[in-house]
Parts: structure tokens; C-alpha cells; sequence
């Protein structure tokens, strides 16, 4: 993630290099924060409005807006954003026209993933994964945290098809409702099928993939209280760090807490060692003023809104 966030009639990362670009998983991504902290309901419903107007005549999103870097597909995580903004925005701010007016990009975008799809899974396409996950050089013991990104596709996707179910009935459009309802359980089907083993383990074994199955509800309720622990455990084996990347680490924390593990969302918020989100707190440099002292993890907490 950049250090800071640009919203300038595009939602960039970092003001250097391509990172200047309206790249679709950053904005995404950052959403519900940049919610939470401004009121950016005007600059997100225009912003839409560009993806839309980017969008390609079979329904693929680009991963910038405006598309900058050619004819590339779209990808999960980031083409997503054509879904997970609008009804994000709906819930920050109750204001249902930004459904109706994305409503048509938000179907041609699933229906687009369902186009690529046979037998409900989704296994082509250009995807960048779980972007800057914990990795290793020279990784002979195998502890980099690789998440297959067919995988993650899959999560997207029946993710984009709830938000089309949640959208559909918010909109009384009750006969796209069912039939993404009936969507969205072969895809359930389908990935249990594909990316878990008969004991309930991911395939790919990581925090990313454990996190995702289930924050979007993938696995069957009699799996999951042992997924969540599974990925407890997985936490431990890395001395409590995170290794999730782009796609991942925005979730992680909320599905401790929602499956009885908010003590560890604890422990990985106040983690100072690498990788951890207050190492890179501990390591900037002091502001004028503070005397080279550098802030507490409490100290930190204190000051967020």
C-alpha cells in the first residue's frame, strides 16, 4: 500500500510512477476508509461513472481508470471495484441512487466473470493475486505466503455476484436476485470442489486464502469455525506477523474478530516486528517538534479517528 492517498479526479496511490494512475484495486481497497474519514460520496458516484464509461463492450473493467495501459483484461480485486464501491457506498451513505446509476456496469462486469467461467469456476484471465504478500528469497523451506490467484479470483467472484444479490433486492429487481442467488451456490460448490480438501484445509495454506473463504462466505458453516482456526494457527507459525498482501490484509482483522479471535486481531494491530502495520509507524521519522521520540504503539492508537 502507498503511504498516502491522492484523490484528485482519480484515486491514486503514491505520486510517483504509474502509482499515479486510477488504479481500480487501490481505490477499492481504500474505500471504506476514505469513507469513514471524508465525506467522498461526490468524488467516488463521478469516478464511477468513469469506470463505467471504461468499461469494455463485454463487460471487463479495466485495473485503471481511465485506462491508461491498453486493452490488458480485467482482473479480480481490481476490475471488482465496479461492484464493491457502489454498494459500499450505499452502505456509507444510505443514498441508493449510486446503485441505480452503476447497476448497469455492476451486471455487465459479473456477467463478464460468468462469460469466462465454465463449470463456475473462474481459471483465465490476468490476475495480479494477493499483490506484496510476504515472500522470501531463495525460499528452500517454502514460508513465502503464495495464495493461488485462481483461487482469489474465485472469492472475488462470488463476492461481486452477493453485491449484485444485495443490489438487486435493494433495487426490487427480484428475478436478478434469484437467478444470482442460484449463482452464487454453484460457485460456493464449485470452490469448496476445487480450492479445499476433504477436511476442510485450503489448498494454498496461507492467511490470504483462509481469510477471503471466509469473509465472502465460501465454505459451508460446518467448516468454518475450523478455517478460523486454521488460520490462527497459521498466524503463529509466523510469530504472530501478518503475510497477507493487497487482497487480503484489508479483511484479516474482521474475520479474528467475527469467528471469536478478536485477541490475535489484537496482537497482529500492535505487532511492531516485520511484517506488521506498526513497523513502518515505528520506523518513520520523528515530526518536528517531538524531541526524536518516537510513538508507542498505545500512543498510536490514541491518535486514530
Amino acid at each position: 500500500m502507498g503511504a498516502s492517498r491522492q484523490l484528485l479526479d482519480v484515486p491514486t496511490d503514491c505520486p510517483q510512477r504509474d502509482e499515479r494512475l486510477g488504479w481500480t484495486g487501490d481505490a477499492q481497497v481504500f474505500f471504506r476508509t476514505a469513507s469513514f474519514l471524508r465525506g467522498v460520496d461526490n468524488f467516488f458516484s463521478k469516478w464511477m461513472k468513469d469506470v463505467a464509461a471504461e468499461q469494455e463492450p463485454n463487460g471487463s473493467v479495466p485495473k485503471v481508470i481511465p485506462n491508461m495501459i491498453g486493452s490488458e483484461q480485467g482482473g479480480s480485486g481490481w476490475s471488482d471495484a465496479a461492484t464493491i464501491i457502489p454498494w459500499n457506498m450505499y452502505i456509507a451513505y444510505g443514498d441508493k441512487q449510486i446503485l441505480e446509476d452503476q447497476y448497469p456496469s455492476m451486471k455487465a462486469w459479473v456477467d463478464y466473470i460468468t462469460a469466462q467461467s465454465p463449470d463456475h469456476l473462474w481459471k483465465t484471465g490476468h490476475h495480479y493475486g494477493d499483490w506484496l504478500f510476504y515472500s522470501l528469497n531463495n525460499d528452500v523451506f517454502g514460508r513465502s505466503a503464495i495464495t493461488d490467484r485462481y483461487l482469489i479470483a474465485q472469492c472475488f467472484y462470488a463476492n461481486s455476484v452477493q453485491m449484485m444479490i444485495n443490489t438487486a433486492k435493494v433495487l426490487g429487481k427480484t428475478a436478478d436476485a434469484t437467478a444470482y442467488t442460484e449463482l452464487l451456490a454453484k460457485i460456493k460448490i464449485a470452490f469448496v470442489n476445487e480450492y479445499t480438501t476433504p477436511n476442510g484445509a485450503t489448498v494454498s495454506n496461507t492467511q490470504t486464502s483462509y481469510t477471503l473463504a471466509l469473509q465472502f462466505d465460501l465454505l459451508p458453516e460446518r467448516l468454518r469455525t475450523q478455517a478460523a482456526d486454521r488460520l490462527v494457527a497459521n498466524i503463529k507459525q509466523y510469530g504472530n506477523h501478518i503475510t497477507t498482501g493487497f487482497l487480503g490484509t484489508p479483511y484479516l482483522c474482521h474475520v479474528l474478530s467475527r469467528f471469536g479471535h478478536t485477541d490475535m486481531a489484537y496482537t497482529l494491530l500492535l505487532q511492531e516486528t516485520y511484517p506488521s502495520w506498526l513497523y513502518p509507524v515505528k520506523k518513520a521519522p520523528p515530526r518536528s517538534g517531538s524531541a526524536g521520540m518516537a510513538l508507542s504503539p498505545m500512543a498510536v492508537l490514541k491518535r486514530l479517528p
